[in-house]
């Protein structure tokens, strides 16, 4: 009597059920806004070029790139299917500004933090990019300041000075554990260099 008085069978009347429980799941797995910016972009110097990477994120379906060699200012980007990327052949000693955004169903994300970065692997520069690195700290500059005293220590790890300039740039970026990072290494650069010299005066 039930199915007589709904005109359903059982059976369709389950049909029906399954139909509506399905897409409920497909409806509740879909995004309900667009993608949030990926975290925790890195750039490195490698052989083939500037190897950018970053963290996943959850049902991206793709990333975008963009780059600049101004703060905020981009003039290039490419698209990637995956959380990481190779810019070939950048110009030495330039200055790039990177960030990545995120897509989904329902659209792209904001850009993720940005990232400075001073493309060089030439050894020589390494005291041209700790002056550079000085003034722009002194004029307040710090995240470019960051990225050419990076440079200076990626290029040439064995200056203590460009540690202790890098840690008193991160205090005043207020980040305590960088700076005491830096320190440390600075200070076991300056003990090495003085043991040496200990040894050959002897």
């Amino acid at each position: 009597m039930f199915h007589r008085f709904f005109g359903l069978s059982l059976s369709v009347l389950l049909c029906v059920l399954l139909c509506i429980s399905s897409c409920a799941r497909r409806d509740d797995a879909a995004p309900t806004a667009a993608a949030v910016p990926p975290a925790d972009l890195k750039v490195v110097q490698g052989t083939e070029g500037l190897h950018l990477s970053w963290k996943p994120v959850p049902r991206a379906s793709h990333y975008t790139i963009f780059w600049g060699s101004e703060s905020g200012l981009y003039r290039g980007f490419a698209d990637a299917a995956g959380h990481e990327a190779i810019i070939q052949s950048p110009y030495k000693g330039a200055l790039y500004a990177f960030a990545v955004t995120s897509w989904n169903a329902r659209g792209e994300s904001t850009y993720s933090k940005e990232v400075l970065f001073v493309s060089n692997d030439d050894e020589g520069a390494a005291p041209k990019y700790l002056s550079r690195g000085k003034e722009l700290m002194s004029a307040g500059r710090l995240d470019e300041a960051q990225a050419y005293l990076s440079a200076a220590i990626r290029i040439h790890p064995g200056n203590a000075e460009s540690y202790q300039a890098r840690a008193s740039l991160y205090d005043r970026m207020q980040q305590s554990d960088l700076a005491k990072s830096d320190r440390a290494s600075a200070e076991k650069l300056s003990r090495h260099k003085t043991a040496s010299l200990e040894v050959r005066t002897r």
